[in-house]
This record gives C-alpha cells, structure tokens and sequence, in this order.
C-alpha cells in the first residue's frame, strides 16, 4: 500500500487559547485517542483505543484546545474488490477551525477531518467512509467535474 502521509506532519498550532461552546477553557487536562493506523492498525476503526488515550501536552507553548481525527481513503479502483488504501489519524487539536467536521473528495479518494473538545471524542464507532458512502461521493463529484467542464464552452 501506498503512504500518501508520509513525511507530513498532520499537527495543528493555536494563536491564542480558545474557549469551548460551554464556556470553559479548552486544553487543561482533556485528554485524546493519538495513534496512526499506518503505524499500528490498532488505531483504525472499531478497535479498543484505550491504549492510546493520553493526556494532551502543550506544543509550543500552547494547550490542547480539543482533539481531532482525521479519516483518508483511497479506491483504486470502485469497480473491483481491490483492497483500498485506509488510514486514520487521531491527535491533539491546537486550533478550533470554524466546522467540527470537513469532507473532502476527489478522484477516487475522500478525506474526512473532524474537530471535537471533550475529553476521548477523537473515537467515532462508525465509518462515515463506507464503500457505498465512498461511491457516492465519488459519482457526485465526477458529475460536478463533468458538469463544470461542458458549462465552460457555453
């Protein structure tokens, strides 16, 4: 399998401290699930994650102001029974960006980079990546593609 992560760093940093939708500060002893799956496959999806919950530490001098995980895949091809290239991501947040959750796709490859700030959220007990889920976002974008090429000539 290919490694489209290697050598990036996933890390995320905070110009300030930020505050929580309850009003409580972020970052003070909240603790998150930090593993890689293309490092140990314990970390991918319905596994017992205990093992990687650790308390987040500051980086830079800033706190931890949630958790965050991030999901890609990879189909080579939607036709076949190919093995498709997973990962998981799992750390510490440094930075509240605007949506908790961001989906992207593309030619055959989708992202999912999801923001939380309680204390072990970074575990999701469902794949919003299922193969069929993988289709259709998949079909929809070959069609907007499509349909944004031929409204050029008009």
């Amino acid at each position: 399998m290919t490694n489209v992560f290697e050598g990036t760093d996933l890390g995320f940093k905070a110009s300030e401290m930020d505050i929580d939708n309850h009003g409580e500060r972020s970052g003070f002893n909240i603790s998150c699930y930090v593993c890689d799956s293309s490092i140990d496959i314990e970390c991918y999806e319905g596994r017992d994650l205990s093992q990687f919950l650790q308390t987040c530490k500051s980086y830079e001098g800033q706190s931890s102001v949630g958790c965050w995980r991030l999901q890609h895949r990879i189909a080579y091809s939607v036709y076949d029974d190919e093995e498709d290239d997973k990962r998981i991501v799992r750390k510490c947040a440094y930075t509240k960006p605007k949506r908790s959750c961001i989906y992207q796709g593309g030619h055959a490859s989708m992202i999912s980079h999801c923001f939380c700030n309680t204390t072990a959220c970074n575990h999701s007990g469902k794949s919003i990546l299922s193969k069929s889920n993988f289709i259709f976002f998949v079909l929809i974008e070959t069609i907007l593609a499509i349909t944004y090429n031929c409204m050029r000539f008009y």
